[in-house]
């Protein structure tokens, strides 16, 4: 059985539906070859703001099990930003009302500056994981 297989570069703006792009792309003997490339608002039942879109994207995720996806986004905070001793106890915490909320709480633990990882330093990402 072949699997498709999808790109997702996300982001976390107000109007994320015009700057989170899918693209699926297809094996071929030369390497993968990109069939298409969208921005997320084309999917059905999505738009160009945030909650709507990211609605849109999960749906279609959920709708497409014979997919791989691999998605472009911070899986992790910088270790100074996370005072709960499990990645349990981390979601257990998390009341955040909406990405505004999380990132001006990231701000103020981190005392108005955006901290990186290793990692984003190592591949001198220019924002840190919490910035949109």
């Amino acid at each position: 059985m072949s699997r498709r297989i999808f790109g997702l570069d996300f982001s976390g703006a107000k109007k994320a539906g015009r700057l989170i792009w899918l693209a699926e792309g297809e094996i071929t003997v030369a390497g993968i070859k990109i069939v298409s490339c969208v921005p997320a608002f084309d999917l059905p039942g999505s738009g160009v703001d945030r909650t709507t879109c990211l609605a849109a994207v999960c749906d279609f995720i959920a709708r497409t099990p014979d997919a791989i996806f691999g998605c472009d986004f911070p899986f992790s905070l910088p270790r100074a930003l996370i005072k709960a001793s499990s990645w349990l106890d981390f979601l257990a915490g998390f009341d955040h009302a909406d990405a505004d909320a999380f990132r001006t709480h990231c701000r103020k633990q981190s005392k108005g500056r955006e901290p990186k990882r290793a990692t984003d330093r190592e591949s001198k990402t220019p924002w840190c994981a919490f910035n949109i």
